[in-house]
C-alpha cells in the first residue's frame, strides 16, 4: 500500500508505506525487496518504483530492460506516470529500442490520463511530427492543456505557435501572453522571445530598451541565441549605451556555445581589434569554424585573408578558392569579389566578361557595390557591351542603396547627360549626397559648379567651401585650387602664407 494521508478533525493521520519509508531513508537494497514483494501482490504503484530504481540504479546496478519492464506492468494498470517513463524509454532507446511511435503512444496515453509533462512531450512530437503525422493543430490544443496546467516549457512553445501563427491564429498578443506567463515563470527562451517582440514592435509597443532588457535576461540565463542578440543591441546602442566590449564579450560567449552566426562576427572583432584585442590568429580559427559550419560570410572573410595575406601566407588561389565557396553558398560579397579578382587577373587569367557576369549576380543579390562596379563597366564596356543607359541604371541602383561613389557617379551622369538627360538641379542633389559620405570628388565638383553658377547660384565663397572640404579630405587638386583661391583673393581673403601652406600641403600629398 502506498502512503496515505487523511486530515481529520485538523489532525493528521497517516499510514506510511513502509517501502517508501525506506526510499526515501536511502536503504534502497531494502526499499526495493520491499517494492518488489508488493509488486507480486499486484501492487501497481510499486511496479512504478521499481523501474523507477532499476532506471536509475538505486539499490541494484542499473539495468534498463527490467526498468521497462516494471514500468509496463505499472503503465498496464494506469500508471500514469509509469506511461510518461515508459514513453521517455521509447523516446531515448533505454531497455528497449528507439521507436517514436511507440513513445507518441505512451504520452498520449499519459497525457490522456491527466500527466501534464506527458501532454507538454506530446505537443511536441505533434510540433515536430516524431511518431506522429505533423500536426500544428493538436499540437497548440496538448500544448494549452499543458501550459493551463502550469507547465512552463508548454506556454513558451504555446507562444511560438501564436507568433508564428502555426496550428493557431497568427496572434502577437497570444504570444506576448504566453511568453510572459513563462519567462515569468523563470524560461529563457521565453525571454528572448520577449525580446523578439519588443524589438520589432508585435503585439507590444516598439521599445529597444524592454528587448535589451529581455535579451540580457536570457543571455545571463545561457541561452546563446540571446547573448548574440545582446551583443548586437549594445554594438549598436539600441535601447542601451553603445558598449563595444560588452557586445563583444557576449558575441564571444554565444560563439563558444556553439551560435554558428555570430562566430565571423567574433573573427572580425578579433581582427579589428573592436572590444577585443587584435588578434589576426584568433580571427583566422573563429573564421575557420564558422565556415566549417557552413557560414557564407565566414567564407569571404577566409578568402580576404588569403587576398590581403593576414595572419596567413597571401595566396590569391586560396583567395579564391574561399570566394568560390561563399559564392556558391550565397553570399554577395564573395561573388563581387570574385568579379575583382575575374577583373583583375589574379588566381587565374583576366576575364572582362566573367567578372561582368559575377558583378551582375551579386548585385541582383543586393550588393550595392557590385551595382557601382557593374556601372562601371556599362560605361567602359569591359566584358558588357558600351551602354550608358545601363551604366546609369545601375549607378541609381547602387546610389539608392547608399553606395557613396555611386552617388558621385550618377551626379556625373546627370550633369554630363551620359545615359541620362542633362539635369542639373539632380547633379548637385546627387554630388551633395555624395559628399555627406566623404566623397572627396564630389565636393570638389560642387565647388566647380558653384564657381560657375551650374546648377546653383554663382558663389565664389560656397565654392571655396567645398574645395576646402575636399582639401581636408586630401584631395591633391583642391589644395592647389585653395592655393590659387588665397593668392588672388577669389572667395577667400588674399593671403600669400595661406597659398604657400596649401601648396606646401599638395607637395607633401604627392
Amino acid at each position: 500500500m502506498s502512503t496515505a494521508v487523511l486530515f481529520l478533525a485538523g489532525q493528521t493521520h497517516s499510514t506510511v508505506n513502509p517501502a517508501v519509508e525506506l526510499f526515501r531513508q536511502g536503504r534502497h537494497p531494502q526499499a526495493l525487496a520491499a517494492f518488489q514483494a508488493q509488486a507480486r501482490q499486484g501492487d501497481i504503484q510499486a511496479w512504478g518504483y521499481v523501474g523507477r530504481m532499476y532506471a536509475a540504479g538505486l539499490g541494484v546496478p542499473a539495468d534498463p530492460a527490467r526498468a521497462v519492464h516494471a514500468y509496463r506492468q505499472a503503465a498496464d494498470g494506469g500508471n500514469a506516470a509509469a506511461m510518461a517513463s515508459l514513453a521517455g524509454a521509447y523516446a531515448q532507446g533505454r531497455g528497449v529500442p528507439v521507436s517514436d511511435r511507440e513513445a507518441a503512444h505512451w504520452y498520449q496515453q499519459a497525457a490522456q490520463a491527466g500527466h501534464v509533462l506527458s501532454m507538454a512531450r506530446l505537443g511536441d512530437l505533434y510540433a515536430q511530427g516524431r511518431g506522429v503525422s505533423q500536426d500544428d493543430t493538436l499540437a497548440a490544443r496538448w500544448y494549452r492543456s499543458a501550459a493551463r496546467a502550469g507547465h512552463v516549457h508548454a506556454m513558451q512553445r504555446l507562444g511560438d505557435l501564436y507568433a508564428g501563427g502555426r496550428g493557431v491564429p497568427d496572434d502577437p498578443a497570444q504570444a506576448v501572453r504566453w511568453y510572459q506567463q513563462a519567462a515569468q515563470a523563470g524560461d529563457p527562451l521565453a525571454m528572448n522571445a520577449l525580446g523578439d517582440l519588443y524589438r520589432t514592435g508585435r503585439g507590444v509597443p516598439r521599445s529597444d530598451a524592454h528587448a535589451a532588457q529581455w535579451y540580457l535576461k536570457a543571455a545571463r540565463a545561457g541561452v546563446p541565441t540571446a547573448m548574440r542578440n545582446a551583443g548586437y543591441m549594445l554594438r549598436h546602442g539600441r535601447g542601451v549605451p553603445v558598449d563595444t566590449a560588452q557586445a563583444a564579450a557576449w558575441y564571444l560567449r554565444a560563439a563558444q556555445a556553439g551560435d554558428r552566426w555570430v562566430m565571423n562576427d567574433v573573427g572580425l572583432m578579433y581582427q579589428r581589434g573592436q572590444g577585443l584585442p587584435t588578434d589576426p590568429g584568433q580571427a583566422a580559427a573563429w573564421f575557420r569554424r564558422a565556415a566549417a559550419q557552413g557560414d557564407a560570410n565566414a567564407m569571404t572573410s577566409l578568402g580576404d585573408l588569403y587576398a590581403d595575406g593576414r595572419s596567413v601566407p597571401q595566396s590569391d588561389p586560396d583567395a579564391l578558392a574561399w570566394y568560390i565557396r561563399g559564392a556558391r553558398a550565397g553570399d554577395a560579397t564573395a561573388m563581387k569579389n570574385l568579379g575583382l579578382f575575374a577583373a583583375a587577373g589574379r588566381g587565374r587569367p583576366r576575364d572582362p566578361a566573367v567578372a561582368a557576369a559575377w558583378f551582375l549576380k551579386s548585385a541582383q543579390r543586393g550588393n550595392a557595390n557590385a551595382m557601382n562596379l557593374l556601372g562601371d563597366a556599362y560605361v567602359v564596356g569591359d566584358g558588357v557591351r558600351r551602354d550608358l543607359r545601363q551604366a546609369a541604371e545601375w549607378y541609381g541602383r547602387a546610389a539608392g542603396h547608399g553606395q557613396v561613389t555611386a552617388m558621385k557617379n550618377l551626379a556625373q551622369a546627370y550633369e554630363y547627360g551620359q545615359g541620362v538627360r542633362v539635369n542639373l538641379p539632380l547633379a548637385v542633389q546627387w554630388y551633395t549626397r555624395a559628399a555627406g559620405g566623404g566623397d572627396v570628388n564630389a565636393m570638389s565638383s560642387l565647388g566647380r559648379l558653384a564657381a560657375t553658377g551650374r546648377g546653383v547660384p554663382r558663389s565664389e565663397a560656397t565654392a571655396a567651401h567645398w574645395f576646402r572640404q575636399a582639401a581636408d579630405a586630401g584631395q591633391t587638386s583642391a589644395m592647389l585650387e585653395l592655393a590659387r583661391r588665397h593668392e588672388q583673393g577669389v572667395g577667400v581673403p588674399r593671403d600669400a602664407a595661406q597659398a604657400q601652406a596649401w601648396r606646401d600641403r599638395a607637395a607633401g600629398a604627392d
